[in-house]
């Protein structure tokens, strides 16, 4: 444990995930006020970003006229993450409260401290310690200070501890905000650039299907019949269909991401790195067997949930010692109720300081005047019946903080065999989308070119293929392509969940010494497209 605590404390998690994404981005980061332009990460080392040997090249991807685009990139999206999130803010605010406490706890074994002045005044009858009634009137003025210290030394052992236990756990806390922060950004990005790659993929089927409808238009009408081109128009119109549903996806993955960031929520989110990266973070054939270990030693969650066992340890053990350990009570002449009890001293009284009186309007001279209490009391609650509840009851907490423990540590071994899973499942999945993109553009190529070839048939000369066959060539590309960015979003997504399941140790990252071990991705890019270019930059975005 002391040694998963040490490195919770000297790993800075963003450097490293900065480092792996170097490929993709140089520059500062710099974001001022809720809605503010980012800039590019910092240039950075070790990146194992696959953009592949040939990646799809599709046709840009432009914003609508009247949107206002915010070029932005993975490193500068996670560097943003680790900052600028409510959820964070928040747990640092319970973090401040928790070490709050524990300075307070610190400083238990000092007392209190009171100083100022006093006037008394008596008139009519009264009792003299003799037994004596007599009428006076009576002033009594007094100036001093009064130390009070009420010392439980079962708090003094006990409560600093738990108070230290209680900032850990809360450290542990901004730490897991931190890290679902970042999960919840990278999927976030991951979405946006799902929903970019998606339409370009059907902006790459539409221009393909007007060439269609022109290719037919041209044909003889001996050749091929009306309906033939009507079935094509059709399908040009549901191509451009799907077109407008992918942006309004960009659109509302664009909204999630911003919000996620707190930036602007106007702006449409251009990612500066091309749909089809892929990030690898963590080898594919590391074994699951080898991760899960990882994942219990790394997990900031298990380190809070052990904190908060060792804390109510901390309290059964000070209910065991409450009967056997004195209060020490030092304080002005006044018996308090209850001597564990701070609050019990008389707030305000005064010990020591300066008296004068003035009886029947005769003043005395100013004295000096001193009374204290001084107590070292135990105290059985209930005849001691009290204490055993007590002891009781913190043993019973202290069994259900261990279940909860338990629990963690089973939803996190849970966590990293499922994103495990994950990743295998989608790295076989973009090998079958590669596969289905490059025969599906085959299929097209080779039917577009057969409706222009002819065949005879007896005194009759046909078409080689039916124009029916190029749409259905058309739809299978499309759904291919779909396919295809799907796969590699989930991909990406996957390996930053893995990572996120893991606890981001820098241990098992995937580096530039293994980058020969990882299974091949990306290895494919479709061909007969342009590359992708993004819109010009927002003003003031990138510098």
């Amino acid at each position: 444990m002391a040694q998963a605590l040490g490195h919770w404390r000297t790993l800075d998690k963003l450097a490293v995930l900065a480092g792996l994404l170097a490929a993709v981005s140089t520059g500062d980061v710099t974001a001022q006020g809720p809605y503010s332009c980012p800039t590019p990460a910092r240039s950075l080392r070790g990146a194992v970003v696959s953009e592949g040997q040939a990646p799809p090249q599709l046709k840009p991807s432009q914003v609508q006229p009247g949107d206002q685009p915010l070029p932005i990139n993975l490193p500068t999206a996670l560097q943003l993450a680790d900052a600028r999130p409510l959820i964070i803010a928040a747990a640092q605010a319970s973090l401040q409260i928790a070490i709050a406490q524990l300075r307070q706890a610190q400083v238990l074994w000092l007392p209190n401290f009171a100083i100022g002045g006093s006037w008394y005044r008596h008139d009519g009858g009264g009792t003299a310690n003799n037994g004596i009634e007599y009428l006076v009137g009576r002033d009594q003025y007094f100036l001093g200070v009064g130390p009070m210290l009420a010392l439980p030394f079962t708090d003094i052992l006990s409560l600093p501890r738990q108070a230290q236990d209680r900032v850990a756990a809360r450290r542990f806390e901004v730490q897991v905000s931190k890290n679902d922060a970042l999960l919840a950004v990278a999927e976030a990005y991951f979405n946006v650039q799902q929903a970019r790659g998606r339409l370009a993929g059907a902006q790459d089927v539409a221009e393909k299907s007007r060439t269609l409808v022109r290719t037919i238009e041209a044909l003889s009408k001996d050749l091929t019949s009306p309906i033939e081109i009507d079935r094509a128009r059709t399908e040009l119109a549901d191509i451009e269909q799907e077109m407008l549903l992918r942006y309004q996806e960009w659109r509302e993955a664009s909204a999630d991401l911003t919000r996620e960031l707190r930036l602007n929520p106007l702006t449409v989110v251009v990612p500066l790195e091309p749909p089809h990266l892929q990030v690898t973070l963590i080898s594919p054939k590391e074994a699951v067997e080898d991760l899960v270990p990882v994942g219990l030693l790394s997990r900031p969650e298990l380190a809070s949930q052990q904190a908060l066992v060792r804390y109510t340890l901390e309290r059964l053990r000070q209910e065991r010692l409450r009967p056997l350990l004195p209060s020490l009570i030092f304080a002005p002449n006044a018996v308090p109720a209850a001597p564990y009890v701070t609050a019990a001293v008389p707030a305000g009284s005064l010990m020591t300081g300066l008296f004068s009186s003035d009886v029947n309007g005769r003043p005395q001279p100013w004295v000096g005047r001193f009374d204290s209490l001084t107590m070292l009391v135990w105290e059985f609650q209930g005849l001691g019946l009290g204490n055993r509840a007590l002891v009781r009851q913190r043993a019973a907490e202290q069994q259900r903080q261990l279940a909860e423990l338990f629990r963690a540590q089973d939803r996190v071994a849970a966590e990293v065999v499922d994103a495990h899973a994950r990743v295998q499942s989608a790295i076989l999945r973009i090998s079958k989308a590669e596969a289905e993109v490059k025969e599906a553009q085959t299929t097209y190529a080779g039917n577009l070119k057969a409706i222009t070839e002819t065949t005879r048939f007896g005194d009759q000369l046909t078409l080689v293929n039916r124009p029916l066959e190029v749409v259905v060539a058309l739809q299978q590309l499309a759904q291919a392509y779909d396919h295809y960015f799907v796969s590699v979003s989930d991909y990406n997504k996957a390996q930053f969940q893995l990572f996120w399941a893991l606890g981001y140790p820098a241990s098992i990252l995937a580096c530039e010494q293994n980058r020969s071990a990882l299974m091949p991705v990306d290895t494919w890019r479709p061909p007969q497209m342009a590359p992708v270019n993004t819109p010009p930059p927002c003003q003031g975005c990138l510098r």
